[in-house]
């Protein structure tokens, strides 16, 4: 009996690891917060970017809300926030054609 449970537990536990990715957040990462709604609850939605200010145990990191509120927060309420590079669209006066500027270019490349 206890023989099946164990192979039963391997079998499981191989089937979750396909899928599992552990994650990591560095001190001073940005990051997006997944937070309730203030209509409801249930509803979640992403607030930020904020800022990792410390690990507290092996799933738990302490965010700059602001200036002066620091809060502890589990893994699966982050999301790492990545900075847009900046991206600008110029009109042409002369043809009325929209061309990309050098910043889009080297994007595509």
């Amino acid at each position: 009996m206890q023989e099946e449970i164990a192979k039963v537990q391997k079998r499981n536990q191989t089937y979750y690891n396909r899928r599992a990715i552990e994650r990591r957040l560095n001190i001073g990462d940005s990051l997006l917060l997944l937070l309730p709604t203030e209509n409801n609850k249930l509803t979640l939605a992403c607030r930020g970017p904020y800022e990792v200010v410390e690990k507290v145990g092996a799933v738990d990191y302490k965010i700059k809300m602001t200036p002066d509120k620091i809060k502890t927060y589990h893994i699966n309420m982050l999301k790492k926030y990545h900075h847009r590079k900046e991206q600008r669209i110029e009109n042409d006066d002369e043809s009325g054609n929209i061309s990309e500027s050098e910043v889009s270019k080297q994007r595509r490349s």
